[in-house]
């Protein structure tokens, strides 16, 4: 065998151990962030201490789309930032899902729906009463940004998809499209259209009966809820807040948003079950983090929350949501538009980088962030550093040049050092990491985030 068969014979063996990755890490990595748990860690007591101040201040946040406190945009900027996008979208406006170009015309059509020369046309206060997608423009249809899938140009990464908002989120309606299908929305993170129909207009009154002062999280997603005529009402997400009414041997009964006739909102109450509940916060301990995140392994990568998945910053939001840790939408503000203390790895080598983690991270209280990407601290083992995330895929390059994806695309545990011993792979997370963040010290800066996409 020549040389040059053998370098395609190490490349081709190489795009197939990638391309099986993810049954790799399942098989050879442990699955179960109990197990990373050092007993001997007490250093989130520094964090516990600190408890009640982090959960008035995610309280605090939650609901300051109906207090109008923190909010860092004001309606010029907001108009502003809505058509800069329709400027950009108007110059490249993508592929649609049938695999042809967008015209400029479509954004045109947009545009004018969203009516920006009567911006803010509304200024209600609402609440979510279902679980919506947030778009970037009022449209379902998607825009994708090339057709090479994958390189991550293509499915799923629709740039009309910012997020997926939950059922009881306090909103402010700031304009109403021009043919009333669509709201444009400011929620506690981000902005962005939803349909009109997902959301329902609150008083005074409403508010005052809805802000419990109790709240209720859970621990599992997709378990029913009914009422106390056994009628459907939701399915539960971790991350959402429920206000408690009241407290049963089995069941606390929670408030849920709906809406009347008049497009207002009333409250119904539902039950739900305390196995898969706690009150907010949930004390902050290994145990009891490593648990909620053990629920989300193995779901599947939802970018912008497609299909109700999750991306890496929103399984990182949701996680701590329910701890009363107040997390931002996106990776690049979780990691530095936050008040908790960024540690910068500019200028270190892999080896600098695994020591510092291994000497300031706290377990289950450090985010590492990579551009583009956000990864939990798990611990160690074995001098080996492991973290719970997100990913969508690693960066590889065959023996042509070409780059492409090896897809994982779940909810994971795996190595910091995961892409090492891959031919094919361009570099490794630990490469790519550039700092980290200790949830652990400084008070929270409570900021409204326009953009909310992570990806890697």
């Amino acid at each position: 065998m020549n040389k040059l068969s053998l370098l395609l014979l190490v490349y081709l063996l190489a795009g197939c151990a990638t391309n099986n990755i993810a049954n790799h890490l399942q098989s050879s990595v442990i699955q179960n962030n109990l197990a990373y748990i050092d007993k001997n860690d007490t250093r989130y007591l520094t964090v516990q201490k600190k408890q009640k101040e982090l959960a008035r201040n995610y309280l605090q946040h939650w609901f300051s789309p109906w207090t109008g406190k923190n909010q860092v945009l004001n309606y010029g900027e907001i108009k502003n930032y809505k058509e800069d996008i329709i400027q950009k979208y108007t110059l490249h406006p993508g592929w649609n899902q049938n695999m042809q170009r967008h015209s400029p015309l479509w954004i045109a059509k947009l545009a004018s729906n969203m009516n920006l020369q009567s911006f803010p046309n509304l200024i209600k206060k609402a609440i979510v009463i279902r679980d919506t997608y947030v778009r970037e423009f009022p449209t379902l249809t998607p825009s994708f940004s090339n057709l090479n899938a994958k390189a991550g140009g293509w499915y799923p990464f629709d740039n009309m998809q910012d997020s997926l908002i939950v059922i009881n989120t306090p909103v402010i309606a700031l304009q109403v499209s021009r043919d009333g299908a669509w709201y444009l929305i400011m929620a506690p993170s981000y902005i962005g259209w939803v349909p009109s129909s997902d959301i329902a207009f609150v008083d005074h009154k409403f508010i005052k009966k809805w802000r419990t002062g109790h709240y209720i999280v859970v621990n599992k997603d997709n378990v029913a809820v009914f009422d106390d005529k056994f009628n459907f009402q939701l399915q539960t997400r971790i991350g959402t807040l429920y206000p408690l009414y009241s407290t049963t041997r089995h069941y606390y009964k929670i408030l849920i948003a709906t809406s009347n006739i008049s497009h207002n909102a009333v409250i119904r109450i539902a039950n739900l079950p305390k196995r898969y509940s706690k009150k907010f916060p949930i004390k902050i301990i290994p145990k009891n983090i490593a648990n909620v995140a053990n629920s989300m392994l193995g779901n599947p990568y939802g970018w912008g929350n497609l299909y109700r998945y999750r991306d890496c910053s929103s399984t990182l939001m949701d996680l701590f949501a329910g701890f009363g840790i107040w997390l931002p939408r996106n990776s690049f503000d979780q990691a530095m538009k936050s008040d908790f203390p960024f540690i910068s790895f500019a200028g270190m080598s892999d080896r600098e980088k695994v020591k510092i983690i291994l000497s300031k991270a706290i377990p289950f209280l450090t985010l590492i962030y990579k551009p583009g990407h956000i990864l939990l601290y798990i611990g160690q083992r074995h001098g080996q550093i492991y973290i719970f995330h997100t990913p969508w895929g690693l960066h590889t390059r065959n023996i042509l040049l070409k780059e492409s994806r090896a897809v994982i695309g779940q909810t994971i545990i795996t190595p910091l050092r995961l892409g090492q011993g891959y031919l094919n792979v361009i570099y490794s997370l630990l490469n790519k990491v550039d700092g980290m963040v200790v949830l652990a010290h400084g008070k929270q800066n409570l900021t409204n985030n326009l953009c909310c996409k992570c990806c890697t």
